[in-house]
């Protein structure tokens, strides 16, 4: 039977189901006692900022600084949750953009740089897809385990959505840029 089955560890499939493996696995060792849950749980106060400073960099300008801080809580298993997701997608994005052989051309031959961003962004798309049922769920084991009510964890669903909508149409940017350069090649 194993010389019917070819089992391939390809590394973008290993970094998401690590991931996937590893968050419930350390929200377990974190609660195993009451010394880290507490740990864990404690709140950090973080400025909120708008979309508009976020995008202009405008933290502490004096038209910042006028309006009223608003803050936001964040317990310490929810922040690195939160940077595990970034960490995970940023290895995965690194991975398609730089080390994937799109169908076995290398070393003989390369492909553009804009399809292999259009390539890296669309299964990047797909990453964050793969995520955004995750804190919907009304009833989620991950969640109880994370200690994140439902009603926090729609932030966070917001906000892979939102990633999720950026990769793809940054994604689609990227091909019809790749589309525009097939067609002049074509052409001339």
């Amino acid at each position: 039977m194993a010389r019917y089955w070819n089992l391939k560890f390809y590394p973008s499939n290993v970094i998401f189901y690590l991931f996937l493996a590893s968050v419930p696995v350390l929200a377990m060792l974190f609660r195993a006692t009451a010394t880290t849950d507490a740990l864990m749980s404690r709140k950090i106060r973080v400025r909120r900022c708008s979309l508009r400073e976020a995008l202009t960099f405008q933290w502490g300008t004096s038209a910042v600084a006028t309006q009223p801080a608003r803050l936001a809580f964040f317990t310490l298993r929810e922040i690195g949750a939160v940077l595990a997701t970034a960490t995970a997608a940023a290895l995965f994005f690194f991975y398609w953009v730089h080390d994937h052989n799109y169908g076995n051309r290398w070393p003989g031959g390369q492909v553009s740089s804009i399809e292999a961003w259009c390539r890296s962004l669309g299964q990047l798309a797909t990453f964050f897809l793969a995520l955004l049922m995750f804190p919907a769920a009304r009833n989620s084991p991950v969640l109880a385990l994370l200690g994140v009510s439902w009603e926090a964890a729609i932030q966070y669903h917001r906000w892979l959505g939102v990633a999720f909508l950026g990769a793809s149409l940054a994604h689609m940017g990227t091909a019809w840029g790749w589309f525009g350069d097939l067609v002049r090649d074509a052409l001339h």
